[in-house]
């Protein structure tokens, strides 16, 4: 295995330990005094031992429903730039995408910064139909490759996110930037999907949706 691959191997196998972690421990009783009461030769369970039952359900089902990419259903979100002589670029972990697009030479009617789309106004994520289930990779948790940088000229920058599936499986997101053009080029590299994706999936769907920002004074205009 290459370099990048070792490193997203081990960040999948943290990640995933940490979810194991949350799993509840079977056939143990837990005598504590706040956790149960007993009345009459009868043990009831309080709040927080339903509380912690639920939970671990809870974990159990997610870990049930994303199959090999569990391991991603948590993480902590952090965000990235690009920056060229034109634009900038935000990317998150969370869903490995594009978030913000800022462009630096332009104003709104209103003399604000120009952002072609935020965050919360665009929605982008793949598809996934699994032997367990169907999810969306939106809200799943990527490992970064890269960092934030700044390019000019006839510079290249390249940026990746990449989603974790086990040994040897991944989705992995490639951004690339040229510093004196307006395109930011995207790639999907897929490898070992085939051992996750049923055969008779022939296809796999891209949901990419976004709500424009008003920039002009009216509709007319925009």
């Amino acid at each position: 295995p290459s370099k990048d691959e070792l490193f997203v191997q081990k960040r999948y196998e943290d990640s995933l330990a940490t979810l194991e972690s949350k799993k509840p421990i079977q056939d143990t009783v837990f005598k504590v005094a706040d956790t149960a009461k007993t009345m009459g030769g009868v043990t009831v369970p309080t709040d927080t031992s339903i509380k912690t039952n639920k939970d671990s359900v809870e974990s159990q089902a997610l870990v049930a429903q994303y199959g090999e990419f569990s391991g991603a259903i948590e993480g902590e979100e952090q965000f990235f730039t690009i920056e060229n002589d034109f634009f900038i670029a935000t990317l998150s972990t969370r869903g490995g995408r594009v978030v913000d697009v800022l462009l630096k030479d332009y104003l709104t009617y209103s003399k604000h910064p120009l952002h072609l789309f935020t965050k919360d106004s665009s929605y982008f994520g793949i598809e996934l139909v699994t032997e367990q289930s169907q999810f969306n990779t939106h809200d799943l948790y990527f490992i970064p490759e890269g960092k934030s940088m700044k390019i000019s000229g006839n510079q290249t920058a390249r940026f990746a996110m990449t989603l974790p599936a086990g040994e040897g499986k991944f989705i992995r997101y490639i951004y690339t930037v040229k510093g004196a053009d307006h395109m930011l080029d995207f790639m999907v590299q897929l490898k070992g999907m085939n051992k996750v994706i049923p055969k008779n999936q022939g296809l796999i769907d891209l949901h990419w949706k976004q709500q424009t920002a008003s920039i002009e004074k009216d509709l007319k205009n925009q």
